[in-house]
């Protein structure tokens, strides 16, 4: 079996072991405080003219919290499907898909041995400590600064080599960012990364 192949089934296995984990909450409403304060009653989401005052204001309307990729999310998914709460949770269950997936290319790519890589990336998908995050749709912030900060990871790592050295900069100065818009303790990657 070529790599590729092996990798689209581990893909696979990891989405549908996320979906058994956490297929219940997709009959869940809005439950939170901050699902009502960030998606139900943010006015911001409900017109597109407001897209850009996302990027201008803070995230709870407050000095503390300055997180406009997570409330751009929560703002196409308003534009798209309203709300209705089992699509903001099938996102987050998506979001931590792809997070497992990117966790197996990264110990992949450092322990050069796709069974640990995989076994890894099990672990990573059903361990209890990332419930919280995937259950609670506020907990988006987590997903999608852990999404960009793998990806801004990865991309560092590629470096090393010959190729396209340029395009993997830019891409993990840019996933950078957007983890560091997602949630503030996503500055210490750069601490990670040396």
């Amino acid at each position: 079996m070529k790599l590729w192949e092996s990798n689209i089934i581990r893909a696979f296995v990891l989405l549908m072991l996320i979906l058994t984990a956490y297929s219940s909450c997709l009959k869940a409403g809005f439950n939170s405080l901050d699902d009502q304060f960030s998606i139900v009653n943010n006015e911001r989401l409900k017109d597109s003219l407001h897209a850009g005052k996302i990027f201008s204001a803070s995230f709870f309307h407050d000095t503390h919290y300055y997180r406009p990729m997570v409330e751009l999310s929560f703002g196409l998914e308003y534009q798209a499907f309203k709300l209705n709460p089992f699509f903001y949770h099938l996102d987050n269950i998506f979001l931590h898909a792809a997070n497992a997936f990117l966790v197996f290319i990264l110990i992949s790519m450092i322990l050069r041995n796709n069974q640990a890589a995989f076994l890894t990336a099990l672990l990573f998908a059903v361990h209890p400590i990332q419930s919280e995050a995937v259950v609670n749709i506020a907990g988006r912030s987590i997903l999608l600064s852990c999404f960009f900060g793998l990806i801004s990871f990865i991309s560092f790592l590629y470096l090393r080599r010959r190729r396209f050295k340029l395009f993997f900069y830019l891409v993990s100065i840019f996933s950078f960012l957007c983890s560091l818009l997602s949630k503030e303790s996503a500055a210490m990657l750069p601490i990670l990364f040396i």
